[in-house]
């Protein structure tokens, strides 16, 4: 017994809670690597990146125009600012990570995938799945008497002995013309 199955599968999954405010993709459809197949938002992480954006511009205006009264207030509106750059870097990933991109070429397997307009998608929540058809591996089980056979490049057995002598089995043209011709004189 055996199947077949794509050499390479992956189910996305949410990264960031959100709601769903696009899909831009529909079951079945072929997809780039890169190519945005979900568009999501959370309208509290945005209204915390505007706060940092304004805290950061606040920051800088106080730095910039000298409006610190010491050596020791600049370097505390330094480390305020550090901390500020850090926690926008932080939600700007999260930010992006609301969008769910195909990780490589392939097709995207989702039947339900147009359900999930304007619904919440908590984190670690499934998706869809992007699967690459090329190649397709076959999976067999094999009895472990048989499994010896897996290891040959040459079969052992001719597999129509009624062409007995004809041919070789595995034989390019030339070789069965020439046996032809050899087993015939």
């Amino acid at each position: 017994t055996g199947y077949v199955e794509a050499d390479q599968k992956q189910t996305l999954r949410a990264r960031t809670a959100g709601f769903v405010d696009q899909i831009d993709v529909r079951d079945g459809q072929r997809v780039h690597k890169g190519q945005t197949l979900i568009t999501c938002h959370d309208k509290e992480l945005e209204s915390l990146i505007a706060k940092l954006e304004a805290d950061l511009h606040g920051v800088n205006t106080l730095i910039q125009q000298g409006m610190v009264s010491s050596q020791a207030d600049r370097q505390a509106q330094e480390y305020n600012k550090t901390g500020i750059l850090k926690r926008l870097e932080y939600c700007y990933r999260q930010r992006d990570d609301l969008n769910v991109k195909a990780p490589f070429d392939g097709e995207v397997v989702a039947p339900m995938l147009h359900e999930l307009q304007g619904k919440y998608l908590h984190q670690g929540e499934e998706i869809a799945t992007v699967i690459r058809y090329d190649p397709l591996l076959i999976r067999a089980t094999v009895e472990q008497g048989d499994s010896a056979l897996l290891f040959f490049t040459e079969p052992l057995a001719n597999p129509f002995p009624v062409l007995q002598g004809a041919y070789s089995y595995n034989a390019s043209g030339d070789d069965v013309a020439k046996s032809l011709v050899t087993d015939n004189v």
